[in-house]
């Protein structure tokens, strides 16, 4: 019996905390597929190879990333993404001869580039060994709000090389017509798969928090759950607390860079309303930290950055926080700049803070009719976010 393949191209050190690629990876797996994703090497990884039941996990990195200290000059990053874009033979050609040789060996049936990185990757491979190759794009790069000429260079080479991908894997229609318009890529060459986990049993509500914490039975609990960067507007949540009902704390739930953060926040607030938890915690028990809680908040604000104003702007169903909120049946509080307020607004999900209404008022606002919030946030989480869908569609394309 041939066994079917998938290569992932994934540009980073870790997938874990992306919903829609575990889901991906899952899916595939139950399947009968056999998953091959390749990693950047990271401090804490090894080089070294992990394979388990139907998936492999593979480590690489690009030349100028073993660099020592000269890898942090954007210079010497500028010099070799000139280099890459107006030729393939560079000092990474092990890590394309590394895919292409197990392309060979184990036959895949396409090779899915993750972001720009991962699309170059998967391009050139593709073209070596006859192969299909997709994009997924998880992050939106608009030209006129790049910056410097290193990010430039890599959005007219992604421009070049997504309008060559068979498909491309994005996570809704409206930013599917973002890329569309800046990339001049067909409306008929997208599959959409929500920033999402995979709808399995429903998370039943637990204690994790109020056991953790030792909080009291009365205490209600909002939570922050992901990463904290300026465009989370954390100090601006975490300022409004003291308004909110007395029974009610925030908790923030964040690994990466939690430490310093949070001490900033314990420093400016000095509240004991405020919780912090920086523990990584395994997959199958996030549903668990997710539903302990009463209600999530998510707010997304612009900064300078690649990723940064229109990307966040037109954010839609690529919050993974959300996604999971919504598949415990935990209503939310957003503010109304990003595109997801629209859909809580539409749906009622929950509550939209947009400068008349501020976060102790949505509180009380979705308490009164709390058990109507949570039964539509599990709703739209079903209609709408599954990603089940689009990710049997990908499926059938192979």
């Amino acid at each position: 019996m041939d066994v079917k393949r998938i290569a992932i191209v994934y540009p980073f050190d870790s997938y874990e905390t992306v919903p829609c690629v575990c889901s991906l990876i899952d899916v595939a797996r139950e399947k009968g597929f056999e998953v091959d994703i390749y990693l950047k090497s990271g401090k804490n990884h090894s080089d070294s190879a992990l394979h388990e039941d139907g998936l492999s996990i593979i480590r690489y990195s690009l030349f100028e990333e073993n660099l020592g200290i000269f890898s942090r000059f954007y210079i010497v990053r500028l010099f070799f993404c000139i280099i890459r874009k107006f030729s393939d033979k560079t000092a990474d050609s092990r890590i394309y001869e590394q895919i292409v040789t197990a392309c060979k060996s184990r036959s895949y049936l396409c090779i899915v580039g993750v972001e720009p990185e991962g699309l170059h990757i998967a391009k050139v491979v593709s073209y070596k060994c006859g192969v299909r190759f997709y994009y997924w794009s998880l992050e939106l790069l608009f030209s006129g709000e790049l910056p410097g000429i290193r990010w430039k260079l890599i959005k007219k080479q992604e421009i070049k090389e997504s309008a060559q991908s068979y498909r491309v894997l994005i996570q809704d229609k409206e930013r599917a017509a973002k890329l569309s318009e800046i990339n001049d890529i067909p409306e008929d060459k997208f599959i959409f798969i929500p920033n999402s986990p995979v709808l399995r049993a429903e998370p039943g509500k637990t204690g994790y928090w109020h056991n953790k914490f030792d909080l009291n039975d009365n205490t209600k609990i909002v939570l922050y759950s992901g990463g904290i960067k300026d465009w989370s507007l954390i100090d601006l949540i975490a300022g409004t607390v003291s308004a909110w009902p007395e029974e009610w704390i925030f908790v923030i739930h964040c690994v990466e860079g939690n430490g310093s953060i949070s001490n900033d926040i314990k420093n400016k607030f000095g509240s004991d309303r405020i919780r912090f938890s920086g523990e990584t915690v395994p997959p199958e028990m996030f549903g668990e930290l997710i539903s302990s809680a009463d209600i999530g908040i998510a707010f997304y604000g612009e900064y300078r950055g690649p990723f940064g104003l229109s990307n966040i702007k037109y954010i839609g169903l690529s919050s993974g926080k959300i996604s999971y909120y919504m598949r415990c049946g935990i209503p939310v509080i957003v503010n109304s700049w990003p595109s997801v307020s629209k859909y809580v607004a539409e749906y009622r999900t929950g509550v939209v803070c947009d400068g008349r209404l501020d976060i102790a008022s949505a509180i009380e606002l979705i308490m009164n009719d709390y058990k109507g919030y949570s039964q539509r946030a599990r709703s739209f989480f079903k209609d709408i976010l599954d990603p089940l869908g689009g990710i049997e569609r990908f499926i059938s394309t192979l």
